[in-house]
């Protein structure tokens, strides 16, 4: 069992127990936070219990609750390099008679601080609960911690989960690179399709495969969501990597559209259809390469291994989560609501990163995009403003303990808290 660190000099604050709750889309290092959510928690006597939410928003309003401060210091320490959600993950989506039954849930359990650690709906639930216990006078401190592979969410420099996000995708672009070096009997084409909607963070990633002044690194081609499709400029580009190098490498958005805004799968603008239909991006590509080029062409689309895998944490992102978490408990404690956490870049030579926050209401309407400046002028490469963003995001690896000869990772024992209010959903 965990132990509270006891602290002197506490001026008197709202004393009562914290939910934490994980949602949205899985993150390399959603778990760092919540680490650090944790072990703040145990060093401030206002926090009495220290509670997780099943499933995010649909535990919530089943008041299906467990004891985290009844997990062993190994699992919380082992937290900090295990991938995705441990207390496992939802919509953030809640109606306005479940907002209504969760205040009512967590005045039964006396919960005061509310943590949620996620991308754009876990931020949308911690706003939507908020608002609604200050619309039913309820005494609640409501804190947002991002966490999302996507690097989407505005007003931070970055978001925990990306950079690991994005060391998987280089490295698996750089993967296959070798791979089709090592034939170099045979032309070859790979296309790596990154999954993400209306942005390009991930698929900028993949450049940083490329070392520095090694033009002709792969990847070759990178097509971004926002720059029109144009087949017939496609294959050229192709062809001429290929007479070049022997070989052609390729990151692709998924979803990529043609002139007339179109998604390349379908002929449709409906973002959600263009995510579920086949064949999928990286096979129209790849036909495209096959019927008018007639080269052998493979292609890839990691999904949940892009997200699960702790051998490609970044120490630095890892850190950066767990402080995320740690940031959170203080600025609640000192009487911060309604607000997520935001990670600020140093101005100094040398990097560094400040925790401050901001209103959730500037978050949860808005999206951060890459910066057109930084996409070159042919379309398919970026520049150096880039890599010179993401260098120091990426430093360190994560030593990964193992056992049986396979890497560990967190198991909560998930004790449950007893049901004790009249408005959970049966």
């Amino acid at each position: 069992m965990l132990t509270k660190t006891h602290l002197t000099n506490m001026a008197e604050q709202l004393t009562g127990n914290i939910l934490i709750a994980q949602c949205g889309n899985r993150a390399p290092v959603s778990n760092a936070s919540l680490a650090g959510i944790i072990e703040e928690a145990l060093n401030h006597d206002c926090i009495e219990e220290i509670y997780g939410s099943l499933n995010g928003a649909h535990g919530i309003h089943q008041e299906a609750f467990i004891d985290l401060a009844e997990e062993s210091q190994q699992t919380i320490r082992n937290l900090r390099h295990t991938p995705t959600a441990a207390l496992g993950t939802s919509s953030g989506k809640l109606t306005a008679q479940e907002l209504e039954n969760v205040i009512a849930i967590f005045n039964t359990h006396n919960i005061r601080y509310f943590f949620v650690i996620g991308d754009h709906s876990a931020q949308t639930l911690a706003d939507q609960v908020a608002r609604q216990a200050q619309d039913q006078g309820y005494d609640l401190r409501t804190m947002g911690v991002p966490s999302t592979a996507n690097n989407t969410l505005p007003i931070t420099d970055h978001c925990p989960g990306y950079a690991s996000a994005a060391k998987f995708f280089a490295s698996t672009l750089c993967e296959m690179a070798h791979t089709q070096a090592s034939q170099p009997a045979q032309a070859t084409v790979s296309i790596l399709e990154i999954p993400e909607h209306h942005n390009n963070w991930l698929t900028a990633s993949s450049t940083l495969a490329k070392r520095k002044n090694q033009t002709e690194d792969a990847p070759h081609l990178v097509y971004f969501s926002e720059v029109p499709f144009s087949p017939e400029k496609f294959l050229q580009d192709v062809q001429a990597t290929i007479k070049k190098l022997g070989y052609c490498t390729i990151a692709a958005n998924e979803t990529l559209i043609d002139r007339d805004g179109n998604y390349l799968t379908q002929g449709s603008t409906d973002a959600e259809a263009a995510s579920s239909l086949a064949p999928s991006t990286a096979q129209y590509l790849a036909h495209l390469v096959s019927e008018h080029l007639g080269v052998t062409t493979t292609w890839s689309r990691p999904s949940l291994t892009a997200f699960a895998s702790p051998h490609h944490i970044s120490q630095t992102d890892a850190q950066e989560a767990y402080g995320a978490g740690q940031a959170a408990v203080r600025s609640a404690i000192q009487g911060e609501n309604a607000k997520m956490i935001i990670l600020t870049r140093g101005e100094t030579d040398h990097y560094s990163c400040e925790y401050g926050v901001t209103a959730l209401t500037e978050v949860i309407n808005n999206n951060k995009f890459l910066p057109e400046a930084w996409i070159n002028e042919d379309g398919t490469s970026l520049n150096f403003q880039y890599v010179k963003y993401m260098q120091p995001l990426l430093q360190g690896e994560m030593v990964i303990p193992y056992e049986n000869h396979i890497h560990q990772v967190a198991h909560l024992s998930k004790r449950t808290i007893e049901k004790r209010s009249s408005q959970t959903v049966r």
